[in-house]
């Protein structure tokens, strides 16, 4: 039997490798999963997942820091050892950290019959703001991915935005993040008077304070506004007092660790934030995924896939321009509302369902498992 080895240092195995591990089982292959013993951000060892084989790393405490980096260097040297004792016909390696691309490029370097697939789920160091700054090791840091992408037979990327910081490859496609099923939550009454605006998740460095402090204070102009927050972070005070200044009422939920909960207050907003600092490179959030799922409308300023997604399906505002954005809010009724609703559940189910993962991932992988 062929085998397959799925490496991932963050475990991305819920909602993504389980589903690459079930679609290479079922074209035949033995399928091991290897994910590191370390969460990285509670910054804490953990219990492996069933199915699922540690690989032990050294622990540190900051993200930006040489332990970080070293913990990253070690895990991928490990992995490269792996690699070689198990001989794999096939290996799924996600990226980042940055080291596994040269870890897994290395062995397939020493045996070029084996295939392998990259899966980009972030861009380091393009996803971090404070990049002028250390501009030459970050672009060291970038060539450790960028420099071995030309050894994969196939690269997939979480959205289309992400590619265009890429080298030309031979083989890429996009991999959004996905969800098993819809959690559609029933449509609020639209009366043109007051408008509840969601906030989810945290509440750190890159979100965009000052920029969402200028819609929210354009809005209450014409309607009273009320932000739920379900989330925190170092900057919740900022953040708060920002939406205070403003003009909105803000209910500040915290973190709720109970799904349902946060689905009921989250559904229950008309409208969800999902605005970042320009500076950012993403193109799919996760707390937009939450969005998507639960079917409300976006304010949002990030470029490239969910801009797309709701230029396409109308199913929220790209925030290029305020006045406008404003002005759309205050003419809006209740059929256009429910209208827009529709298409936010549209838009979930024929691009971030379970389906249109196994679409695209079978798209991807398609030639690659032909040829051996």
């Amino acid at each position: 039997m062929k085998k397959a080895i799925l490496i991932s240092c963050f475990g991305w195995r819920k909602g993504r490798l389980e589903y690459v591990d079930q679609y290479l089982r079922c074209q035949g292959y033995e399928a091991l999963q290897y994910t590191a013993d370390y969460n990285h951000e509670r910054k804490v060892y953990i219990e492996p997942e069933e199915g699922v084989t540690p690989i032990h790393v050294r622990p540190y405490k900051k993200n930006l820091s040489f332990a970080r980096l070293y913990s990253h260097y070690d895990f991928s040297k490990q992995v490269y050892k792996l690699l070689c004792e198990e001989r794999p016909d096939f290996v799924y390696g996600v990226i980042p950290p940055n080291s596994v691309a040269s870890a897994c490029a290395k062995y397939k370097r020493k045996h070029p019959e084996s295939k392998l697939v990259y899966d980009i789920i972030d861009m380091w160091p393009e996803s971090y703001t404070a990049r002028q700054i250390m501009k030459l090791p970050f672009k060291m840091w970038a060539s450790l991915r960028d420099s071995n992408l030309q050894y994969a037979d196939h690269v997939f990327t979480e959205c289309s935005l992400y590619q265009s910081f890429l080298p030309q490859l031979k083989s890429v496609s996009a991999l959004r993040l996905c969800r098993d099923q819809a959690n559609f939550a029933d449509v609020p009454v639209w009366d043109g008077k007051v408008v509840d605006i969601a906030y989810l998740g945290s509440i750190n460095n890159i979100i965009d304070i000052p920029g969402i402090e200028s819609l929210i204070a354009a809005i209450t102009k014409h309607l009273q506004v009320n932000v739920h927050i379900v989330g925190g972070g170092e900057s919740q005070d900022a953040f708060v007092n920002a939406l205070e200044r403003a003009g909105a009422k803000v209910h500040n939920h915290g973190k709720i660790f109970d799904r349902p909960k946060m689905q009921a207050i989250i559904g229950s907003c008309h409208f969800a934030l999902n605005m970042m600092k320009e500076s950012v490179c993403v193109g799919l959030t996760i707390k937009s995924m939450d969005y998507f799922q639960l079917g409300v409308p976006l304010l949002n300023t990030i470029k490239g896939d969910t801009s797309e997604l709701l230029s396409k399906y109308r199913c929220g505002y790209n925030v290029d321009d305020i006045i406008p954005t404003t002005e759309r809010l205050r003419l809006l009724d209740q059929y256009e509302y429910q209208q827009m609703r529709n298409n936010v559940q549209k838009a979930f189910v024929e691009n971030l369902t379970l389906d249109a993962f196994e679409r695209s991932l079978e798209e991807g992988l398609n030639n690659v498992l032909a040829t051996q």
